[in-house]
C-alpha cells in the first residue's frame, strides 16, 4: 500500500524557499555524506538525511542520532511519524540535504512569506488571496485514536457541468465498535456542493491492493506485482529515479526556474520513465501516486478570479457543458497528467491521470495497451504544466483478475451546520447538495456491515463522493480582460499564465531575499 504524503505546502513552500536561490532538482538537493559523528549530529539536529540501505530501500530521516549500533531518526514528510532506523551495517550510503546559507538566515517560512508577498504584487489587477488554496472537500478518517487527512475529493470539479463522482482510498479508516467515523471539511476559499458520500468495503486477496481508475469513471482496479522504473528523467534530463521508484516520503516536482512563456517546449514538464518489459503482457496497469501542487491550485484561483465582478455571471452560465468547455479543456491539457507510451518512433497517447488536489497524494491506476510495441523495455511519459504536480511513485504491473467482494456500507448519521437533513442529502446522488462554506465540518458515521473476511482476503475502504465546488476569488474587482482573453487563445494558455506568474514571483522573491540578507 502506498503512503499518503502530507499537503504539498511543504513541497512548494520549501522548494521555493530553497530553490529560488540554489536551483536544484526536485524537492531538495542532496550531497554525499559519510556517517556523521555524534558530535556533528548534535550540532545540526534539524538536518535531513537520505539513507540508502543495502536492500535497495531508502529512508528519509530527520532528528538523526545513534542508538547502540543503529542510526535512528524520525521519518520526514509523514503524519504522526514513529521513530525508525537501521543498523549501521545495513547502510549502503548516506546523503545530507543541502541547505543554502540564505535560507538558514532568513528561514524557509519567512522566505515563503516573501514569495506570497511577491504573488500579491504581480498583475495589473489586485491578485487573489493566496493565504489558502483552492482544492476540494477534505475527508478525515478516524483510526480509533486520532484523525487523519485521508482524501481530497473530486478535485477540479469547479463548475456544475464539471461535477463528478470520485473514488479515493481511505488508508486510515478503522472500524471502532462496528462504526467508521469521518469528517468532511471545507478549509479553502470556496463553497463545496456535495451530492453524495458513500464508503465501500472491498475484500481482495492478500498480497493485492485496490485503487481507483485514473479516468474518474467511478471504478477501481486490483493491483499486484508492481515493478519500479529502472530509469526516470525529467524534461531537462535531470535524474529523478530515486524520487519516484518507491512510494515513500520523497517526490519529484518541477525545478523552480525561469522559463520562456513564448517557447512552447518550456510550457510542459514531466517525466520519461523506463520499465523492464520481461514477463509483462500487452495489457498493463500504470500506477501513479501523485498530487497537485498548491501552485496549481493557486493558478486555478487566478484563472477564475480573472473574471472579477463577472464571476457570478460566469458561474450562472457554467451550468452548461458548452460554457464550461474552455475551463475543462484547460484542466485536461494543463492540470491533468497526460500519459503516452513510446512505440519506437513516436509517443503514443495513452490517457491521463485525473486532477488529484493538493492536500494528499492519491494513487490512481491507468490501463495501458502496449500491443505492437517491441523491445526489452517500456517507456512511459507523464507531462503537464510546469510545477503543477508532485509525483511520489510510478509503477507498472499486469492486469489482475482476482476474486473480490464489494460492500456498500450504510451511512447512519451526518451532522452538518445550518441543515437538519444532511444524512438524506448525502445518501443518494440526486442533485440535493449539502453545501459547505469555509471552516464548515460535517461529522459522518458509517456502519461496518461487511462481515467477516474470507480466508486469504484483506479489506480496503474507499470513499465514493459526488459533487462540485465553487471557487471564490476577486468577486468585487474589475474583470482582468487581458488574462481572460489570453486564456482563450494560443497553445497551453493556462501553462503560459502559470509560467509568467512564476517568473514574476521568482524575480521579486530573489530581490527581496537579497535585501533581507546581512551584508
Amino acid at each position: 500500500m502506498f503512503t499518503k504524503l502530507k499537503s504539498c505546502r511543504r513541497s512548494i513552500a520549501i522548494t521555493l524557499a530553497v530553490l529560488l536561490i540554489v536551483q536544484t532538482t526536485g524537492c531538495a538537493g542532496w550531497t554525499a555524506a559519510a556517517a556523521p559523528t555524534p558530535e556533528a549530529l548534535q550540532k545540526d539536529p534539524g538536518a535531513q538525511y537520505r539513507i540508502s540501505l543495502k536492500t535497495g530501500d531508502i529512508l528519509y530521516l530527520e532528528q538523526v542520532h545513534y542508538r547502540n549500533d543503529s542510526i535512528i531518526g524520525m521519518p520526514a514528510g509523514v503524519d504522526h511519524p514513529k521513530e525508525t532506523g537501521a543498523p549501521r551495517s545495513a547502510v549502503a550510503s548516506m546523503e545530507k540535504q543541502k541547505v543554502n546559507a540564505a535560507v538558514a538566515i532568513v528561514g524557509s517560512l519567512a522566505l515563503f512569506g516573501i514569495v506570497l508577498a511577491a504573488l500579491t504584487s504581480v498583475g495589473k489587477t489586485p491578485p487573489p488571496t493566496y493565504t489558502g488554496n483552492f482544492s476540494c472537500p477534505l475527508v478525515y478518517s478516524w483510526d480509533g485514536s486520532r484523525w487523519h487527512l485521508d482524501s481530497g475529493t473530486f478535485g477540479g470539479a469547479i463548475t456544475p457541468a464539471l461535477a463528478r463522482t470520485d473514488l479515493d482510498n481511505l488508508l486510515f479508516a478503522r472500524p471502532d465498535n462496528g462504526l467508521l467515523r469521518f469528517r468532511m471539511t471545507d478549509e479553502a476559499n470556496e463553497t463545496e456542493h456535495v451530492d453524495a458520500f458513500t464508503v465501500l468495503a472491498v475484500d481482495h486477496p492478500r498480497g493485492t491492493d485496490v485503487a481507483p481508475d485514473a479516468r474518474a469513471n467511478n471504478t477501481f482496479h486490483v493491483i499486484r506485482d508492481l515493478r519500479s522504473p529502472v530509469s526516470a528523467r525529467d524534461f531537462a534530463g535531470r535524474d529523478a529515479l530515486k524520487l519516484v521508484r518507491l512510494p515513500d516520503a520523497s517526490a519529484w516536482e518541477s525545478a523552480v526556474e525561469y522559463r520562456d512563456p513564448a517557447n512552447g517546449s518550456q510550457l510542459r514538464d514531466g517525466l520519461d520513465v523506463t520499465f523492464v518489459r520481461a514477463g509483462l503482457g500487452d495489457q498493463l496497469q500504470l500506477v501513479v501516486d501523485a498530487q497537485n501542487t498548491e501552485w496549481a491550485s493557486a493558478m486555478m484561483g487566478e484563472m477564475v478570479s480573472a473574471f472579477g465582478s463577472l464571476t457570478a455571471k460566469w458561474y450562472d452560465t457554467a451550468t452548461s457543458a458548452a460554457a464550461s468547455a474552455p475551463m475543462a479543456r484547460a484542466q485536461h491539457a494543463e492540470g491533468f497528467l497526460q500519459v503516452s507510451v513510446w512505440n519506437g518512433t513516436a509517443w503514443r497517447p495513452s490517457g491521463e491521470i485525473w486532477e488529484a488536489g493538493p492536500e494528499v497524494a492519491k494513487r490512481q491506476v491507468l490501463p495501458i495497451d502496449v500491443r505492437g510495441i517491441s523491445g526489452d523495455t517500456i517507456r512511459v511519459r507523464l507531462e503537464s504544466a510546469p510545477s503543477f504536480w508532485q509525483v511520489d511513485y510510478i509503477g507498472l504491473g499486469p492486469v489482475v483478475d482476482a476474486p473480490i467482494m464489494v460492500h456498500e456500507l450504510p451511512t447512519i448519521s451526518a451532522n452538518a451546520p445550518r441543515v437538519t437533513d444532511a444524512l438524506s442529502r448525502l445518501n443518494a446522488k440526486d442533485n440535493r447538495f449539502l453545501d459547505l462554506e469555509r471552516n464548515d465540518t460535517v461529522s459522518i458515521t458509517v456502519r461496518e456491515t461487511a462481515g467477516k473476511l474470507g480466508r486469504g482476503m484483506v479489506r480496503s475502504y474507499l470513499a465514493r463522493t459526488s459533487g462540485w465546488y465553487q471557487v471564490h476569488g476577486r468577486d468585487d474587482a474589475a474583470p482582468d480582460i487581458a488574462t481572460v482573453t489570453s486564456l482563450a487563445s494560443g497553445p497551453h494558455p493556462a501553462a503560459r499564465l502559470a509560467v509568467t506568474r512564476m517568473n514574476e514571483a521568482i524575480a521579486i522573491a530573489q530581490s527581496r531575499s537579497a535585501h533581507a540578507l546581512p551584508r
